[in-house]
């Protein structure tokens, strides 16, 4: 778990997933990049200085076009 790395930043855990290889799986079949572990949802904590920032922080590194979907996002502290 992050700890708060700047003053007036909060942390905020993501539950992220990714919908092809959940769609890959329930055919039998793999991601051709993907790891399986993506079919279910994955923890990831992000520092920022709101919800917005968050999830564009976690956008960027986890694409909507990729097939990633946010399921929840909170803030921890």
């Amino acid at each position: 778990m992050l700890t708060q790395i700047y003053k007036g930043t909060n942390i905020y855990r993501i539950s992220i997933y990714n919908r092809e290889v959940r769609s890959a799986l329930k055919s039998n079949l793999d991601h051709y990049l993907y790891s399986d572990r993506w079919a279910l949802a994955q923890g990831q904590d992000v520092s920022a200085i709101s919800k917005d920032d968050a999830l564009k922080q976690i956008e960027k590194r986890y694409p909507k076009l990729s097939g990633f979907v946010v399921e929840s996002l909170k803030q921890v502290n």
